[in-house]
């Protein structure tokens, strides 16, 4: 997994973008799901190509069409924003005094 993440302070956001590099070991392998409400994806891919995803109440699941077999490997990337409210905190950021 690689990720890169940058801030936006003023706006408490976080940008970033994930790549994840996996084999399958076994049948029907499934691909990734973000346990975290609130995240907003902006773009997803798997080896290059656009990938559909859905975003549910409790997180998003990304969907790649029927599940390859075993052996079969790539990666896929996510970029995202997030305004987190827990977890990861912008804490005096905006304070006056520095």
């Amino acid at each position: 997994m690689r990720v890169e993440l940058s801030f936006d302070t003023a706006l408490k956001l976080v940008k970033g973008r994930v790549t994840h590099v996996f084999r399958c070991h076994f049948a029907g392998c499934r691909f990734d799901f973000f346990q975290r409400a609130g995240i907003r994806i902006l773009d997803a891919s798997l080896n290059g190509k656009k990938l559909r995803f859905n975003v549910s109440g409790e997180g998003v699941t990304a969907t790649s069409g029927p599940a390859p077999g075993v052996g079969y490997g790539g990666q896929h990337t996510f970029t995202y924003e997030a305004n987190p409210d827990r977890d990861f905190y912008f804490i005096g950021w905006d304070d006056p005094a520095g």
